[in-house]
């Protein structure tokens, strides 16, 4: 069966379990670092998932010459306004 794909949502859920388990203190060694290396590549999803959201919003968005914010449209053209 296909794996479902992790959500930002889910994974910063997952990051902050981990680290409430982590901040006990009471696990054993080979616990904590297991523990730890799932936390680093939950950060590190977590870090490519943003970055992707942030190259989303900026393709979205244009400056036109007043540096004003302008819609872009699914082509990647910046539409024109008419602000006059």
């Amino acid at each position: 069966m296909p794996r479902k794909k992790r959500s930002f949502e889910d994974a910063v859920g997952e990051l902050e379990g981990l680290v409430d388990e982590l901040e006990k203190g009471s696990l054993p060694l080979d616990d904590i670092l297991k523990k730890y290396k799932e936390s680093t590549q939950l950060i590190k999803f977590c870090r490519e998932e943003l970055d992707n959201a942030d190259k989303t919003v900026c393709e979205l968005l244009a400056v036109n010459g007043a540096g004003e914010q302008v819609p872009v449209d699914i082509n990647m053209n910046v539409k024109e306004t008419n602000n006059e």
